[in-house]
């Protein structure tokens, strides 16, 4: 009679126990945040792996901040291409003391930009059209 008892609570916990299991390895993955680390006011783009430390490139489904780097402006260009692009980030952060450099040469530019305290500059030397869509945290 004990032995059928034991049975039937090893089989209840061990179903709770899956339960919880299953559900652990469904979850979504959270969104990371990452901290751009490398300064590209010279030179470079945000293709270039450039985010959180170790550096990395951008992925899909992290959120990305420039901001003040080392006591300085930090800044992040895209590329200087006629071509269509597109940050492959979830989104692109502007905080206090970052900067977005649109070095593109005249081709769209698609990215999700929150701009909360920093700036987005137009470096084109010629006079060209530029089309932003941005949130102003």
């Amino acid at each position: 009679m004990k032995t059928i008892i034991r049975t039937k609570t090893f089989f209840l916990s061990a179903g709770i126990l899956g339960m919880f299991l299953f559900i652990g390895a469904t979850a979504p993955a959270a969104t990371l945040t990452l901290t751009q680390t490398i300064n590209q006011s010279g030179s470079g783009d945000w293709t270039q792996a450039i985010w959180g430390s170790p550096a990395a490139s951008a992925i899909a489904g992290n959120d990305y901040i420039t901001g003040t780097l080392g006591g300085v402006f930090c800044a992040v260009r895209t590329i200087n291409t006629t071509a269509a692009q597109s940050f492959v980030g979830d989104s692109s952060i502007l905080t206090n003391g970052g900067v977005l450099y649109l070095k593109n040469a005249g081709g769209p530019c698609n990215a999700n930009v929150v701009v909360d305290g920093g700036q987005i500059i137009f470096t084109e030397a010629e006079a060209r059209t530029c089309s932003l869509g941005v949130l102003f945290g």
